[in-house]
């Protein structure tokens, strides 16, 4: 969350569509970063003492509207991936994680 706070470049996030119907994915690459993101909205996350001074320990509803705004509005990069195979999408994950 203090990459996002910071302006920082968050990597992209990698879904793959599992049926036919449009919502129905699997997470490839970032669930990590999901699940800490919906952790901080619903408050079971702090920000941390790497944050500057004024966000450290501090939840989503600790923070100022016009800060939940810039979280709330920051742009994060997803990939759809369609009719991978799975041994696709593990030489995915190896690629992106070396």
């Amino acid at each position: 969350m203090d990459t996002i706070l910071r302006g920082y470049d968050v990597p992209k996030l990698y879904f793959r569509k599992v049926s036919q119907y449009p919502y129905e994915h699997e997470v490839a690459d970032g669930q990590q970063r999901l699940v800490s993101i919906w952790e901080f909205y619903d408050g079971r996350l702090a920000l941390g003492e790497d944050s500057e001074e004024e966000y450290q320990s501090k939840r989503y509803g600790d923070l100022l509207s016009d800060v939940q705004d810039k979280i709330d509005l920051f742009p994060l990069t997803v990939v759809e991936i369609e009719d991978a195979t799975e041994e696709e999408i593990q030489n995915l994950l190896l690629r992106l994680q070396s």
